[in-house]
């Protein structure tokens, strides 16, 4: 496994780590000075907080990290994109053959999907990490 591979395949993981250590940190401070809360109640529901961001984070990251492979995989342009997802080109700049994502989180997904759709059309379905 290359340097690259091994890069992408823990983003997710770390990225989400650092989400969700800065939300138990924002959320026990706040909980602990602004609301009183004593500390095994802070603590509760610091680590709550913390475990959504970090679920939310983690799947954004694999979202992102699974169309950028999708994208390279098939050395798709910001057109061809367009045509797969029904969305306008300008939402996929592609600059030295990296994608930046600038469509609404919320959109990753439907386009992650029409994305593993046109990837089993062309060529069966791969291992996808």
């Amino acid at each position: 496994m290359t340097n690259k591979n091994k890069k992408h395949r823990f983003f997710p993981v770390i990225y989400a780590t650092v989400i969700g250590i800065l939300a138990f940190i924002a959320v026990i401070n706040v909980c602990k000075h602004t609301f009183q809360m004593t500390a095994t109640h802070s603590l509760l529901i610091s680590s709550l907080v913390a475990l959504i961001f970090y679920i939310s984070a983690y799947i954004l990251a694999y979202i992102s990290n699974q169309i950028k492979y999708l994208v390279a995989k098939h050395c798709l342009s910001a057109d061809d994109l367009a045509k797969i997802t029904g969305l306008k080109s300008d939402y996929f700049p592609i600059h030295n053959n990296k994608l930046s994502l600038i469509v609404a989180k919320r959109k990753w997904l439907a386009i992650l999907c029409k994305l593993r759709e046109y990837d089993e059309k062309k060529g069966g379905r791969s291992k996808i990490d």
